[in-house]
């Protein structure tokens, strides 16, 4: 097995960036066994033809964003730590998601009291189970059939 992380820094170097926190392990065929994304883990396995098989997701989202330089405070989902970096980006830790559809709302409020509302739907899949066709073409993923 081979690990890889990135961490990403503010300039300077001394505060995490927590939308740039990345982790990878490998097995010894260079097949992709998991990823992180700060606490969110995806976990890969293959089967007995190293074809990807399933995918697994656990942990919690870190939703990253942007505000305009006058923003002096952010929440996401009722949660009012998001980090806000000096280039105007933030990020949000510790957020739960299901499968399925899930929102997200984030207020970003100036000096002066005046807020900015956005709200984003995504859906999200915790778990997937792969099938391909005889020349292992991928034609599903336990959601979706692909065709050509």
């Amino acid at each position: 097995m081979r690990s890889v992380v990135t961490n990403g820094y503010e300039s300077g170097g001394s505060t995490q960036r927590y939308q740039e926190q990345f982790g990878y392990v490998y097995d010894a065929a260079g097949h992709l066994n998991s990823r992180t994304n700060d606490n969110l883990v995806l976990k890969l396995t293959q089967d007995a033809d190293n074809h990807l098989s399933t995918s697994s997701v656990t942990g919690t989202l870190t939703v990253a964003g942007n505000t305009t330089a006058t923003a002096t405070n952010v929440t996401v989902n009722s949660s009012s730590d998001p980090n806000l970096y000096a280039d105007g980006s933030l990020a949000a830790r510790g957020l739960s998601f299901a499968n399925g559809t899930n929102t997200f709302t984030a207020i970003a409020q100036d000096s002066l009291g005046r807020k900015a509302t956005n709200v984003l739907s995504i859906t999200l899949s915790t778990n997937a189970s792969f099938t391909f066709d005889g020349n292992w073409n991928l034609t599903g993923d336990g959601r979706r059939v692909f065709g050509r």
